[in-house]
């Protein structure tokens, strides 16, 4: 039960859309500029491993968080496999290999937000793991036909 709840945290956190409507460059110099991080902020962002790009943390229950400190995704450990919750663009290549780290328990099922590229733009990584199964909005499945293009995005 608790692992169902942490599951349907996760889903709510990482499905909140952005509300602005104009693209924005999200690129880390664009971000500074954007973003000015506080010193106190600044502070408590997690360690990124520089030779890796990101950082994994266990928040319990099975579930851990990667972030490069610019974007987000999660991943829950159960005992019938790996359920992934989005894959960013920036580090969406370095998610298996990061959940291998963690388990030998298989990636089964890979949730999408919604269609931006901070959520989905890194899913390629995923394109050959055998029997994955992919859970997505009907818009999301629209934009990834290519019939579709998305008009917002996500704030960091």
């Amino acid at each position: 039960m608790k692992k169902l709840i942490y599951l349907l945290v996760m889903v709510a956190a990482l499905c909140l859309p952005g509300f602005a409507q104009a693209p924005i460059d999200d690129s880390p110099e664009a971000l500074q500029r954007y973003v000015p991080l506080l010193p106190s902020v600044k502070a408590q962002m997690w360690k990124i491993d520089p030779r890796l790009g990101y950082a994994v943390h266990e928040v319990g229950g099975g579930v851990y968080v990667i972030s490069d400190n610019g974007w987000q995704s999660a991943f829950l450990v159960t005992s019938d496999g790996v359920i992934v919750f989005d894959a960013p663009a920036s580090f969406g290549k370095s998610i298996p290999p990061a959940i291998a780290k963690v388990t030998n328990q298989p990636i089964k099922m890979l949730i999408y937000s919604h269609a931006h590229k901070d959520h989905i733009g890194g899913s390629a990584a995923f394109k050959s793991i055998p029997g994955l199964q992919i859970v997505a909005l009907e818009t999301v499945a629209e934009f990834l036909k290519g019939k579709t293009i998305p008009t917002g995005w996500c704030p960091p």
